[in-house]
């Protein structure tokens, strides 16, 4: 995940370009989960140049979210 392209306009909902049945990827970069207990529509992802993880609207799956649509990255300060 060394040098990934952190999304230009920080805040927005950025468009995963396609996912498998265990990442998402964007600009040909793979984004790896961290998944987390209780959370059933979005899960968190650590990404380098953002503040704290991610968070990727998925679609609501009760175990791993296949459908990972978008994620949001807060630049680091």
């Amino acid at each position: 995940m060394t040098g990934f392209p952190a999304p230009e306009y920080y805040g927005e909902a950025v468009e995963v370009e396609y996912e498998d049945s265990k990442c998402a990827y964007f600009n040909g970069i793979q984004i790896r989960s961290v998944q987390t207990p209780g959370q059933d529509s979005c899960v968190f992802y650590e990404l380098p140049g953002c503040e704290g993880p991610a968070v990727i609207g998925t679609g609501n799956t009760p175990d791993f979210p296949f459908s990972i649509r978008s994620f949001v990255c807060h630049q680091k300060q």
